[in-house]
Formats: structure tokens, C-alpha cells, sequence
């Protein structure tokens, strides 16, 4: 037996020792790492608010198991960025082994610190991995904002300075004595959960080559079509009235809210665009609401939901593409103050993906209803009275026409006129020589005939 034993002994040392001998280190220039990519790059951070979280996969393609002397950050000491190497977060991280065919995650995150400028400014660093005097890089890039901080407060002030972006925490307060104005080019973003709440009286003044911007503060273009980012713009019952024009809402759970203005007080939308909202784009209760060039699309409800009564006037506006219908018009049940609901609805595109567009209560106690020079997208007639429709376009031929032909590219959401549409010289004069130019500030009367919707048609191919 133990003759058997002693050879059995010596298999196992000569495999080990085999197996020794074959493993073996490299560094230096003998060195093949790969990388995920060859820059690590943030989309905009605000200055003293944390980053999200990068990572950067390191390969080891070398024949043997890589030996690093260290990784660590170029600016070492003196930088915003931070690395974390094996669940060590450091600006440098020591002798670090690779095995062959393996690979390691860095995690790399910034905090960027105030600094005066008023501009975008860019931030550079690099990872460096050393090893026997050779070193491989990877870039660093970042774009910084400075910001200005209200963080659950009743604005004390009643005019935004432009200079910088702002950025909302919680809930923003318009109080009853107040009339806040935002002027041209002002950027408003939002953080989670964050809304701006009206009691008193709002005023935007964005123009066409400045509008002012509305939306959340998550930058990375994965973003950038996602709603419910931060809760939204509220306009309450005791508010004096908004005066909106040339504004940007985008990713908010809510859209623009209004909530049993006082008879007499009006929202007055123009040249708005309110896109990408987990309910509703444009929710009114009981109010006077008047929207002109406006459009209201990509919302997980509805685009416009109005109901409780009140009074509604939509001109050369775009509603649809959500997920219940463009336009809602729900019961009259609620006490908002209106007795019924009047409507003038003047050269719109009332569209979207689903059947039908635009729905009606049944318990909807209707006023003066006018749809006049509409494109309505819908087959269910429930409702709805002829008397309240004139020149109104309710289908379309499904062999002649498709969504890409309508418009110019309906699913990035670029609602531009399409080549085929059937928008083109729809619309009614007198309403296109009241409201001569489109959302992009293109006159309507250059052919003679405006079109429907927020905007005229143009050759998007010679753009």
C-alpha cells in the first residue's frame, strides 16, 4: 500500500509545480488592457451636488496576470473626480493584480466645486494605471453649471435673475402677495419630487431665440424623454392669473396644473411646449385657460384633460401622442365655480397613436362649443354633437396616409409637418391672419393658406 501511495504523491507535486511554472506576472510594456472606453464622460453636473455613478471596465488581455504598481487620478490631490478600485476609494489605489482573461469595474464620481463662471465650463482629469514605468490613460470629461439653490422656500423675490440656472428643491411657493416674473432664457431645473406652486400671480417672458426651460435636473440624455422627474407647475384657485409665453416644460409628473381659477382670472398660454409628463400635459379644473401655438404631446394620461366647467380657447395648437387620449373633456361634477364648459377650438391637430383622440363625459354639462378647422383623430362619436363641428377632418385613409407622412418624425417627437400631410392649407384664414407666425416664429401667410397645428410647414430637408 504505501508503495502505491509514494507515486500518487509525487503526480500531485509535479502537477502543482507544473502549474506553478505556467502562471506567471506581467507588467511593463509587456501590459495589454482594454478598456469599456476611452473617456469617462459626464453630461452636465451642477457645482456641489454629488454626480451619478460611472464605471469603467479594465480587461486584462496580457498573457499572465497583469501586476499594476497603481491606479490613480491625474490630478491626484487637487481633483473633483473620485475613483473606487477593489471597494477602495482613493484618488490612488496600490498594487492592483489583473488575472489573465479577468477584468476589474472602477466606479468614478464627481462633485464639482462653485466657481464664478456663469458659463458652462468643462472639467478635465484621466485615470492612469502604472505599472514598471509604462502607464496607460483614460480621459475624464465633464461639463460644470453653476446653479442657484431654493430649496423649499416662499419666494422672497419677485422677479429670477437669469444669470444663472436655478434649481428647485420641494416645493417652490408663488405666495397670494406676490407676482413672480421669469424673465427670457432663464433655466429652471427641478430635482425630484420638486414643483413650483402659484397662489399669487405668474408671468414668463420667454421669447422665440430665448425661451425659458422648465425641467429636471437628471442631465444624461437617458433623461431625456423620461416624465415624472419632478412634480410639475401648479396653479391654484386663489392665484391672480398666469401670463405664459415661450416656455419649455418637459419630464414632469404633472404638466402644468390649474386648479378653479376665480371667474375673470385666465391662464393664457402662447408659444408653449409641454411634452414628456407622467399624467397629464395640461390639467384644468373648472378655469379659463386660452392656448395659442402651443403644443401639449407625449404624456402617460392625457395631453389636455379639462373638466369642472370653465372657459377654453385653443388656436393653432398640437395635442396628442399619449397614452389615453390628446383631449379629455370630463364631468362637470366638481364645484369649481362654472355652471358649464365652453370650447373654441381654432385649426388644431387633435392625433395621437390610440383610436380615439378626443373623448367626451357624458356628464359633461357643454356650453358654447366651436371646433372649427380641426383635425380630430377618432371613430367613436360618443357624445359629441354636430352642431359643434365645422370643417372638421374626424379620419384618415390608413392606405394613403401613416403617422411618418403626417409628420416629420412623430417618434423622436418632432412634430414638424410631413411632406403628404393632409395639415398643409387646412386651417381657416382668418384665424391664420390673426395668429400670422408658428411656434418657430414662420409665417403662416406666405403661401396664402396657414396649416394646422403649432407649425407651418417647411422643407425640413433644406434645414
Amino acid at each position: 500500500m504505501r508503495k502505491k501511495i509514494i507515486p500518487i504523491i509525487l503526480i500531485i507535486f509535479t502537477v502543482l509545480y507544473v502549474s506553478c511554472e505556467k502562471e506567471h506576472y506581467v507588467s511593463g510594456d509587456k501590459l495589454n488592457l482594454k478598456f469599456s472606453t476611452d473617456t469617462v464622460m459626464f453630461d452636465t453636473l451642477f457645482t456641489k451636488f454629488g454626480s451619478v455613478t460611472h464605471y469603467l471596465k479594465v480587461y486584462n488581455k496580457s498573457s499572465g496576470t497583469a501586476q499594476l504598481d497603481r491606479i490613480k487620478l491625474a490630478r491626484s490631490g487637487n481633483t473633483p473626480y473620485r475613483i473606487m478600485v477593489d471597494g477602495l476609494m482613493s484618488d490612488v489605489v496600490n498594487n492592483i493584480e489583473i488575472e489573465e482573461g479577468d477584468s476589474i469595474y472602477i466606479m468614478v464620481e464627481s462633485t464639482l466645486p462653485e466657481n464664478a463662471s456663469k458659463e458652462p465650463f468643462i472639467v478635465k482629469d484621466s485615470i492612469i494605471f502604472e505599472s514598471g514605468g509604462y502607464s496607460q490613460d483614460v480621459d475624464i470629461i465633464s461639463w460644470g453649471q453653476n446653479v442657484t439653490l431654493i430649496n423649499n422656500e416662499v419666494l422672497k423675490t419677485e422677479v429670477l435673475d437669469g444669470d444663472l440656472p436655478y434649481l428647485f428643491y420641494g416645493n417652490v411657493i408663488v405666495d397670494t402677495t406676490k407676482q413672480l416674473q421669469i424673465p427670457e432664457g432663464t433655466r429652471i431645473y427641478f430635482h425630484k419630487n420638486a414643483r413650483l406652486t402659484v397662489y399669487g400671480g405668474l408671468e414668463i417672458n420667454g421669447t422665440l431665440d430665448k425661451p425659458v426651460i422648465f425641467s429636471g435636473d437628471r442631465l444624461e440624455k437617458f433623461y431625456k424623454n423620461k416624465p415624472g422627474l419632478w412634480s410639475g407647475l401648479f396653479i391654484e384657485d386663489v392665484s391672480s392669473g398666469a401670463d405664459i409665453s415661450n416656455l419649455k416644460l418637459f419630464n414632469s409628473a404633472s404638466g402644468v396644473h390649474i386648479n378653479k381659477l376665480k371667474s375673470g382670472v385666465k391662464a393664457l398660454l402662447n408659444n408653449t411646449v409641454v411634452m414628456f409628463t407622467l399624467k397629464n400635459g395640461l390639467y384644468s379644473l373648472g378655469s379659463e385657460v386660452e392656448a395659442y401655438n402651443c403644443i401639449f404631446s407625449d404624456s402617460y394620461e392625457n395631453a389636455v384633460f379639462i373638466h369642472g366647467g370653465g372657459k377654453y380657447k385653443f388656436i393653432h395648437c398640437t395635442i396628442g401622442f399619449s397614452r389615453y387620449a390628446a383631449l379629455n373633456i370630463g364631468g362637470s361634477n366638481d364645484e369649481s365655480g362654472y355652471t358649464d364648459l365652453s370650447i373654441d377650438a381654432r385649426n388644431n391637430i387633435i392625433y395621437g397613436s390610440g383610436i380615439n383622440q378626443m373623448t367626451v363625459s357624458s356628464s359633461a354639462v357643454m356650453g358654447i362649443v366651436s371646433f372649427k378647422n380641426n383635425f380630430i383623430k377618432v371613430t367613436n362619436k360618443t357624445n359629441f354633437i354636430d352642431s359643434w363641428f365645422a370643417n372638421v377632418s374626424f379620419s384618415i385613409d390608413k392606405t394613403k396616409y401613416d403617422v411618418n407622412k403626417l409628420f416629420y418624425n412623430a417618434e423622436d417627437a418632432f412634430y414638424y409637418l410631413g411632406k403628404e400631410t393632409p395639415f398643409k392649407d387646412a386651417g381657416d384664414l382668418s384665424t391664420g391672419s390673426s395668429y400670422p407666425l408658428d411656434l418657430l416664429g414662420r409665417s403662416r401667410m406666405a403661401d396664402g393658406l396657414p396649416d394646422l397645428g403649432a407649425y407651418e410647414y417647411f422643407n425640413t430637408d433644406k434645414e
